[in-house]
């Protein structure tokens, strides 16, 4: 169990200080995820988002001259593998998007209502390019 509140909370810290979400607003000037931002930077590694687990198989075999009982044997392991990242990503999403939630509404109240209005709609882009990119590693 540590070892899951470890990787949660490595993930969540990774999430503030990397711009993933929260820091997004930061860089709104250059445009979601454009120019030099962390979510253009991370965009790069695109291939570590996704955990496919065929995939993983087929490295393994070639690696390793895996037996077609041993592939029988393994794949239910990876496929279970690949469930799991998958809800553990759902459960941090939805955990980041309450923290952040609650950061805004926060915010909100030190706000002008001219301010707000402004704030708001940042906000509302702001959840759905996050949900755009959400539903990208969600699939």
């Amino acid at each position: 169990m540590r070892t899951v509140q470890r990787i949660l909370l490595s993930g969540l810290a990774l999430a503030v200080f990397s711009g993933a979400g929260f820091g997004q607003l930061a860089w709104a000037g250059e445009g979601y995820g454009g120019g030099d931002s962390p979510k253009a930077e991370m965009r790069k590694h695109d291939k570590y988002y996704k955990y496919d687990p065929k995939a993983s198989l087929d490295k393994l075999s070639k690696k390793l001259n895996l037996t077609a009982e041993q592939k029988e044997k393994i794949k239910p392991l990876l496929y279970d593998k690949a469930k799991a990242i998958k809800d553990l990503h759902k459960e941090f999403w939805d955990r980041k998007m309450k923290i952040a939630d609650d950061t805004h509404a926060k915010v909100r109240e030190y706000l002008t209502p001219e301010q707000q209005k402004k704030y708001d709609d940042m906000i509302a882009k702001w959840k759905e390019e996050c949900k755009k990119e959400h539903e990208k590693y969600d699939k």
